[in-house]
């Protein structure tokens, strides 16, 4: 039997603070555990070195407030960076009044759109890592297993209310995994008695396991419903990047192979079937 603490937080857009409470509870006494850190002290740096970087804090008084650290970290840890083909941000360049307005505006979008989001949000994020960014058109972002609540993105270099949707959406992809992976701690979706069992990603364009078919599919519904959302209370400049984006994802979406895998959990075919059964195909 699935836990039914796991089974709210499986949707993203009307999970309540109770459950994300409880999902926290439960990371940090692994936390606690293994490494003897409470969430308060947590940062990447004291999760994998011994050399401590540099922390800028961010607070909002968005949705009754939000905090969080921006971490720079030594230059020991930027293999963090290299291993997924990108670099960190140079500290000297970024400036955070910058910084600090676009986050605020992107995360304004998230508590407005779908407020039990901004909640994963308030309960998961502890440390965003900057990255650099070559192009302003294209964004980069990852989040890293080891590391249950940090996560690495861009920051687009001009505001303007295509780029504050680009970091809403981004921030959202990386907690959503942050999310999914807290709940495999306590229910698996796939089992360790069988081979991996792969399915094409349409994301990357390749075949990948299926479990990371799965937190692309509950990532980017979670994404899906915040720009349907979004909809509503958008401003018509807004419409046409709106649209193009829940087109993409839909279309992605449909390609995924809806079959049997006899690989996945009781978890992981709840969550694979009812996130494909939940998805209506989006005409705009």
């Amino acid at each position: 039997m699935i836990d039914s603490i796991v089974l709210r937080a499986s949707s993203p857009m009307i999970c309540d603070v109770e459950v994300i409470s409880s999902i926290v509870a439960w990371s940090e006494n692994k936390l606690k555990t293994q490494l003897g850190v409470s969430l308060d002290e947590y940062s990447t740096a004291r999760m994998l070195s011994s050399d401590q970087g540099e922390t800028v804090t961010f607070t909002s008084v968005i949705g009754g407030g939000i905090k969080f650290e921006i971490e720079f970290l030594p230059e020991s840890l930027r293999y963090l960076a290299e291993s997924q083909g990108t670099v960190f941000a140079d500290q000297a360049d970024c400036d955070l009044s910058h910084l600090c307005s676009i986050i605020s505006k992107s995360l304004a979008i998230i508590h407005d759109a779908a407020p039990a989001v901004f909640e994963s949000v308030r309960g998961l994020l502890r440390v965003v890592h900057l990255l650099h960014l070559e192009d302003d058109n294209y964004d980069v972002s990852f989040t890293l297993p080891e590391l249950p609540h940090s996560i690495f993105i861009s920051i687009p270099q001009q505001i303007s209310s295509v780029n504050v949707l680009r970091l809403a959406e981004a921030i959202v992809h990386e907690v959503m995994h942050l999310q999914l992976s807290i709940l495999e701690t306590r229910a698996p979706l796939v089992r360790q008695d069988v081979p991996v069992e792969m399915a094409f990603a349409p994301w990357r364009g390749e075949e990948r396991p299926i479990s990371g078919v799965i937190h692309g599919l509950f990532v980017f519904r979670t994404i899906e419903n915040l720009y349907l959302n979004y909809l509503k209370i958008s401003d018509k400049s807004e419409l046409p990047y709106l649209e193009d984006r829940l087109n993409e994802i839909t279309r992605q979406r449909l390609c995924i192979d809806n079959r049997k895998y006899i690989s996945l959990t009781e978890y992981g075919d709840f969550l694979l079937t009812s996130i494909l059964g939940d998805s209506k195909e989006v005409a705009l």
